[in-house]
């Protein structure tokens, strides 16, 4: 039967009561989700009982997925199933993606239901290669009081969470949709280790989150510590990019800091700090997207420290020669 569907229609009684054979074979799942979509009620009507243990095969899923984004109020009955199975299923790699899709299409209170058995398992599943992407949906598509487990069980040792390669994600969603008074404690963890964040691989991504869609207070608490590490984070692979998102997306006052630490940068050693950054592969990055961004008046502040720097040595370097070739050229607009 199955092996017919890719060459002639199979029989509706028989195709429903062999429904278990037929939605796990990839031709039978390609006919119900592509060719006859109308049979789909009346076979997951003979799945029931047995829908989580569809949803962990590869074509199984298909089929499940297909019917629960077209079904409306009747995938009820269906979406009961796999909350009653949802965390099992959110830690496997087909069933996750049920899950998710699951969330998307419920109602609100569907979701309670399929999120009920995630909580008190919300730090297993962050740091799961699958149960995350179930936690980021939860984020993105349940109103914020509905997510309040998620915040109260990541509170705890969030910077630690935000160093983590699944961690990061979770908690750059909460920051993109949650509310601000929501997030106070995970955002206080957050700033107290502002310093080793900002450097790290995954948890500049949750930084620089911040400083997009924070308030004034905590970006003002990473500027401050941009602006007085402003020669070794611009010199980072890590920290460089939240320096380039500060100066980009977090406001005139962000603004003004950066380009006041990098015409201060060095003053000690007589601008050797700035002609660091200069030469740096990614410190030029920084100089240059200043230099891009900056006010008119910003501008000329920088280049003129800057062109106060050691011209050759910047000539000379691999990565310092774009700012030298960038500063001449200005110098060539003006004369003309």
């Amino acid at each position: 039967l199955v092996r017919s569907a890719g060459k002639s229609p199979p029989d509706d009684h028989e195709l429903v009561e062999f429904a278990d054979q037929f939605v796990v074979h990839p031709l039978g799942a390609e006919y119900l989700t592509v060719t006859r979509p109308d049979l789909l009620q009346q076979v997951c009507g003979r799945l029931r009982g047995s829908i989580p243990e569809i949803c962990r095969s590869e074509e199984g899923k298909k089929v499940i997925i297909k019917f629960i984004e077209s079904s409306g109020k009747s995938a009820s009955e269906v979406i009961k199933e796999i909350a009653a199975d949802a965390l099992a299923l959110s830690q496997d790699g087909n069933g996750c993606r049920v899950v998710q899709k699951a969330i998307t299409v419920a109602d609100v209170q569907q979701q309670m239901a399929l999120t009920k058995p995630l909580e008190g398992h919300v730090v297993a599943l962050v740091r799961d290669m699958h149960g995350n992407h179930v936690i980021q949906r939860c984020v993105e598509e349940m109103p914020s009081g509905q997510t309040a487990f998620i915040v109260c069980e990541l509170m705890e040792g969030a910077a630690e969470h935000a160093k983590h390669a699944y961690g990061c994600r979770i908690l750059q969603r909460l920051f993109e949709h949650s509310d601000k008074e929501q997030l106070e404690g995970i955002l206080k963890d957050v700033l107290d280790h502002n310093y080793d964040l900002i450097t790290d691989k995954y948890a500049n991504y949750v930084i620089q989150h911040v400083l997009e869609h924070g308030a004034d207070k905590p970006k003002r608490t990473i500027l401050a510590t941009i602006e007085k590490n402003i020669v070794e984070f611009a010199k980072n692979k890590f920290a460089s990019n939240v320096v380039e998102r500060a100066f980009a997306n977090a406001g005139e006052e962000a603004k003004s800091t950066i380009i006041r630490a990098l015409v201060n940068a060095g003053d000690e050693d007589h601008g050797n700090g700035l002609l660091e950054l200069v030469n740096h592969k990614f410190g030029n990055y920084v100089v240059q997207g200043a230099l891009t961004s900056a006010r008119a008046d910003q501008k000329v502040q920088l280049e003129s420290r800057l062109r106060g720097l050691d011209m050759a040595a910047m000539r000379a370097n691999r990565y310092g020669k774009h700012i030298a070739q960038r500063l001449e050229g200005d110098n060539a607009a003006l004369d003309g």
